[in-house]
């Protein structure tokens, strides 16, 4: 991709599971009920890229662009509610080029 842009376009095709451990992925295919996490949780953001012994040329550019927009998005989201939380605060606002409609 050139742009981000094209990177949001192509994820639209992607699949994340073909490349991210999910949790259902590590028990089974069942979920994680003790602690509230359902078989489609990611656990690990490019996981299988590492784990299955293939190259990241093995997986398609599809998949590889929503995984790595679901991981940055998920690591906003999770920095945003940590310092939340720490300085007690009761809103976030997200904005830029990112976050977009």
């Amino acid at each position: 991709c050139k742009s981000f842009d094209e990177l949001l376009e192509l994820s639209h095709q992607g699949n994340n599971r073909a490349i991210d451990m999910l949790v259902g992925d590590i028990y089974g295919g069942m979920d994680y009920s003790k602690i509230g996490l359902s078989s489609t949780t990611i656990a690990s953001s490019f996981g299988k890229a590492i784990s299955e012994n293939k190259e990241l040329k093995d997986y398609r550019p599809e998949d590889i662009s929503l995984s790595l927009l679901r991981m940055i998005s998920n690591n906003i989201g999770q920095i945003s509610y940590l310092n939340a939380l720490r300085f007690g605060l009761k809103r976030i606002f997200f904005g830029g080029f990112f976050i977009r409609g």
